[in-house]
């Protein structure tokens, strides 16, 4: 069963994890790249936002395509594309980006 409060809660998250990395969106690479206290944050924000979503999608396919088992992180991404419950557009963001961060947390989860 879908719980709404469990997502909400998770969605609630990612927002406010989101405008803190707001704060970080004037920097360019370089300057990120030469201040560890920034890259750190900036890393860690983004993580937390990718671990929320993977706390969603887990829960979604868990609720509505109970017959589909995720082998990794990045396919949750991927069920729920296949799924529809994702756009295009998010759909190919997915697939590129998520999906390498995705793909190093289950190698820093696995080793």
């Amino acid at each position: 069963m879908l719980k709404a409060t469990f997502v909400n809660k998770k969605l609630s998250s990612i927002e406010k994890d989101l405008e803190r990395l707001e704060k970080y969106s004037s920097l360019n690479q370089e300057e990120i790249l030469l201040n560890y206290e920034k890259q750190a944050i900036i890393e860690r924000l983004i993580e937390r936002v990718i671990n929320q979503a993977i706390d969603i999608n887990q829960h979604i396919i868990k609720s509505l395509a109970s017959n589909k088992t995720p082998e990794n992180y990045k396919e949750t991404f991927l069920i729920l594309a296949d799924l529809g419950i994702y756009t295009i557009v998010t759909d190919e963001l997915i697939r590129c980006e998520c999906g390498r961060i995705a793909d190093r947390a289950n190698l820093k989860a696995d080793g």
